[in-house]
């Protein structure tokens, strides 16, 4: 199953189905049925022409990611007895392993949005949760948080590490496992990754407080400027987040395919 995901995760990545398509174009060049040749290879060309397109000028994943990032608004984000950090914030671990200092990714708007209210909800503990390890060398999610909580002055005593999780199912089944509690409880992540986080912390028996941040786009049409070399991030999340929550669905780790807030 791990190595299913991973080159699931592996093939979701727009520039290796634009790959995918052109193998698939020379291997049916080379076939021997001249007609079934030709007819095959209009249609592949077709597709690699149309997902160029895409790539260029990507309004679909657009729309699709933002749909995703406009169905929770963030609640009421006082009064917090928890706040729940989900990762994928953490830089290359094998970088931070080499270098001795934390890395941060392109979501690192996660730790921040979670420190910050963790120093408005002075009573509330800070949960952070994820423990991928890419490479045996390589620091894991839950050694660069902790070097992060370091680095940005954070109450180590009101900090709580799940270090155990390597994705958004083991993220929501080890945190309420483990650090389950009574009270308000707030749920940080990218907005475009929450649908799929809130379902997955639901079917789990926990029903947080949506907190979304690291947002892609507007919330309205976008300009020009907003898609202008954007296809390849703004395509990679639309695939990732909506493969994520039919899989996760079909899967049995959610209870419905597109929550409700």
């Amino acid at each position: 199953m791990a190595f299913l995901a991973s080159f699931v995760h592996f093939m979701l990545d727009p520039l290796h189905i634009m790959l995918a398509l052109v193998l698939i174009l020379l291997a049916v060049t080379g076939t021997r049925q001249h007609h079934q040749r030709r007819r095959s290879r209009s249609i592949i060309v077709s597709l690699t022409v149309i997902w160029i397109g895409n790539l260029v000028f990507p309004i679909v994943p657009y729309y699709a990611v933002m749909a995703l990032e406009n169905r929770f608004p963030q609640g009421d984000v006082t009064n917090l007895d928890q706040i729940i950090v989900l990762g994928g914030w953490q830089g290359d671990g094998l970088v931070v392993a080499a270098r001795g200092e934390p890395e941060y990714g392109a979501a690192i708007d996660r730790l921040l949005r979670g420190v910050e209210l963790a120093r408005t909800n002075e009573q509330a503990e800070l949960v952070l949760s994820g423990g991928l390890k890419t490479h045996p060398e390589a620091a894991s999610e839950a050694d660069i948080a902790l070097m992060a909580i370091d680095q940005l002055g954070v109450d180590a005593s009101r900090v709580r590490i799940e270090d155990t999780s390597t994705n958004t199912a083991e993220n929501a089944r080890f945190t309420t496992e483990k650090f389950s509690r009574d009270g308000r409880i707030g749920l940080v992540t990218s907005a475009a990754h929450m649908p799929r986080a809130m379902a997955t912390f639901r079917a789990n028996g926990l029903n947080p407080v949506a907190i979304p941040t690291d947002y892609q786009t507007t919330g309205m049409h976008p300009r020009f400027s907003e898609l202008y070399r954007r296809g390849l991030s703004i395509t990679h999340i639309a695939l990732r987040e909506w493969v994520g929550l039919a899989a996760y669905r079909l899967l049995g780790r959610t209870e419905t395919l597109l929550p409700r807030p």
